[in-house]
């Protein structure tokens, strides 16, 4: 699984991101240096490089189902390794509740999470 990514173009967040170290730490743990053509700022700009044909993109699973439903000529391909994970947290100011909008956010996080 780790091998198929050594030598490929790989496009990811920047070396100031958790996804990059972790990928640079399993890509060494595996014996090869990952081959990252692209650092971007946002995940939104790895989907957008791909689209360019510009490498494989290391993204989240529910962005990439999204925008591979908007992009048809991508393609998502799962990777599953349960120590290449992303935990994903809500945190706000301690109140009672949390904005109308803060509310839809945790109610879509609740929900992409829970179908897993």
């Amino acid at each position: 699984m780790w091998q198929d990514l050594c030598g490929e173009r790989l496009i990811t967040e920047g070396s100031d991101f958790y996804i990059y170290r972790k990928l640079w730490k399993k890509c060494h743990e595996q014996g090869f240096l990952p081959n990252i053509v692209a650092q971007t700022a946002e995940i939104s700009l790895t989907h957008k490089l791909c689209l360019l044909k510009s490498g494989f993109g290391i993204t989240i699973d529910f962005l990439a189902d999204e925008f591979t439903h908007t992009h048809r000529t991508i393609k998502a391909i799962p990777f599953a390794d349960e120590t290449f994970m992303w935990d994903v947290a809500i945190i706000w100011k301690n109140r009672k509740e949390g904005s109308p909008a803060a509310q839809k956010l945790e109610a879509f996080l609740v929900k992409a999470f829970s179908e897993g």
